[in-house]
């Protein structure tokens, strides 16, 4: 019965929002075509190990591993957070 009721009031607080604040043109017309759907397959790039770009982000990945690593070690007191954050200082 209280799963309902909860289903009810979220439904009612939902209906008493504004609606989003859509352009309109002027003249009441619609303001373009609509979209159309493209297929996915020639959306998505394939990028080769080769690829300089994908270097920086290989390198960038590497380095994020390493922080992560280094802030998973544990913090009984004091100094050892004081290390920790001298491992982390740039």
């Amino acid at each position: 019965m209280f799963k309902h009721s909860v289903w009810i009031i979220g439904l009612a607080v939902a209906g008493c929002s504004d609606w989003p604040d859509v352009p309109e043109s002027a003249s009441g017309e619609p303001l373009g075509p609509w979209p159309t759907l493209q297929p996915f397959d020639g959306t998505v790039e394939t990028v080769s190990a080769n690829d300089p770009e994908f270097e920086i982000i290989d390198a960038r990945a590497a380095r994020l591993r390493a922080r992560a690593s280094v802030l998973r070690t544990p913090v009984q007191d004091q100094a050892s957070f004081d290390r920790l954050r001298a491992r982390m200082a740039p």
